[in-house]
């Protein structure tokens, strides 16, 4: 983990105006920065990096904003619905020589990092095989399925060990909200 030093908290999310998440509630946040819209904040010269955490439909179209806009981009998974317009982002990113980033917070789970570093240690033995089950029903999304949501920790932790690059890779799913979110 990367720590940061001279930050500071400049805006907070937009409103509901902006056609994205409504996150206003009356808290310390939301006293200390009220909430404007993402344009101004793109527009201001002294921001120099953004989270984004809106709709999953919303984010190729805020972080491309954000990113002509000259701005550092943490995107809450999954980047994009389509390969195709991750890739475009990523390009966009590297052209103007900005940081592009996905917040893969569970790879900082303590249970994770243990994991992580007994497998880098070499304690487990040879990682012939990963295994995930997910138990947990909530939250339940309504804009991507649980492949998209939750199958990109399972995916991420795999490579990010160092175990061998998975040769193969399965999954099954049953829909449980909405056969709208089927991937089959």
């Amino acid at each position: 983990m990367i720590a940061a030093t001279n930050v500071q908290i400049s805006a907070n999310p937009p409103s509901k105006s902006d056609g994205l998440l409504n996150f206003r509630s009356e808290n310390f946040v939301n006293r200390r920065f009220p909430p404007i819209s993402h344009t101004s904040l793109l527009r201001d010269g002294g921001v120099d990096a953004v989270v984004v955490v809106t709709p999953t439909k919303t984010h190729f179209a805020v972080v491309t904003e954000a990113l002509h806009a000259g701005k550092h981009v943490l995107c809450e998974k999954p980047l994009c619905i389509e390969t195709a317009e991750g890739e475009q982002l990523l390009a966009l990113a590297k052209n103007k020589g900005l940081v592009l980033i996905v917040g893969h917070i569970f790879l900082f789970n303590p249970g994770i990092l243990k994991v992580k570093d007994l497998v880098d240690r070499g304690e487990v033995g040879d990682v012939r095989s990963l295994t995930a089950v997910r138990t947990n029903l909530s939250p339940v999304r309504s804009d991507v399925n649980a492949a998209w949501d939750l199958a990109s920790h399972d995916t991420r932790f795999s490579t990010g060990c160092s175990a061998p690059s998975p040769s193969k890779c399965r999954r099954w799913e049953r829909p449980f909200s909405s056969p709208a979110l089927r991937t089959w």
